[in-house]
């Protein structure tokens, strides 16, 4: 059994290889994804705050229409 230096070792020269293997993306193409993320965070945040703005205004009315004067 081998001790936990070689092991560690051998570990980091296959993480070495596995990474020379990897695909990475270019520049341009992690430009544009990141453009979409955030287009879609920023379309999903505005549309969340309409939905909680609305039906909090709505519940408000609902409240008020109903309580007891």
């Amino acid at each position: 059994m081998k001790g936990l230096p070689v092991r560690a070792s051998d570990y980091l020269k296959e993480v070495r290889v596995e990474l020379q293997r990897v695909s990475w993306p270019s520049l341009k193409e992690v430009k544009g994804t990141t453009i979409v993320v955030l287009f879609c965070v920023f379309f999903f945040g505005l549309y969340l705050y309409v939905c909680d703005y609305s039906l909090g205004f709505l519940m408000d009315k609902l409240f008020k229409a109903f309580s007891a004067p």
